[in-house]
Parts: C-alpha cells; sequence; structure tokens
C-alpha cells in the first residue's frame, strides 16, 4: 500500500476497520497493542450518545462528513500542514459501546496526534450533558 492511497474508512464485518502498518493510527478493533484504544462505555440511550459525540468532535474541529446512524465520519485538518485524518465512530447494535478509530491519510508517523485525538473526544463527551 503506497502513501497515497487512502485508507478504507466505513464499517467492515460490523465493525470498524483496523488499523494497517503503520504507525499513523489508532482504533479499538486493532490487534497491535501499541495502536489500540479503549471504547468509550455509555450509560444514555445511543442517540443521546450520538449527539454528545457530534458536540465533543466537532468542538475539537473535526468536520461531519458521514451520518449513517449508528456510524460517524468526520475529517480534520492539521493546523500547519492542513493534512486531512479520518475520523471514526461506530455504535454496534447491542452494545452500550462507541467504537472509534483516527487515521491519517498520508505520511507514516503521526506523533501521537490521533490517539491524542481520541483521548479529548472521550474527556469532552463526559463533560458534558444534554
Amino acid at each position: 500500500q503506497s502513501d497515497t492511497m487512502t485508507p478504507p474508512i466505513g464499517l467492515k464485518n460490523d465493525h470498524l476497520h483496523d488499523c494497517g502498518e503503520k504507525p499513523n493510527c489508532v482504533s479499538t478493533r486493532t490487534s497491535r497493542e501499541k495502536f489500540k484504544v479503549d471504547p468509550i462505555a455509555y450509560e444514555e440511550n445511543w442517540e443521546t450518545a450520538k449527539q454528545k459525540l457530534i458536540q465533543a468532535a466537532t468542538q475539537i474541529g473535526c468536520t461531519l462528513k458521514q451520518d449513517l446512524g449508528r456510524y460517524l465520519h468526520f475529517e480534520v485538518k492539521s493546523r500547519i500542514f492542513k493534512f486531512v485524518d479520518d475520523v471514526e465512530f461506530y455504535f454496534p447494535q447491542n452494545d452500550s459501546l462507541i467504537e472509534m478509530r483516527s487515521a491519517s491519510r498520508v505520511g507514516h508517523s503521526d506523533m501521537g496526534a490521533n490517539a491524542k485525538r481520541l483521548k479529548k473526544i472521550e474527556a469532552l463527551f463526559f463533560a458534558q450533558t444534554l
């Protein structure tokens, strides 16, 4: 896979895609421990959790590109170089968990930016009440 190919987004077998081999992606669905993040566990109904998540992500500059009900796709541009990263969330049907994935489209390493982004979104998610 070359650096110019856009990493896969969306769902595969009713889950978010795994991260590829490059260290510029973090996901709740990866077998590589170093790039694994925990899903967000929530107590409200999933629609309320989804609204809180959209607010949290847009608060840090993510732009909602696709809302397919239980699947959300955001794009976020890096401040200096304007690289676009993909940020995805999925609300599995019978789980009160939010799967998350954040991946850079270009380059090799992300210097921890994707993991930091998801941590920020998670903190904002829990900080708000609807």
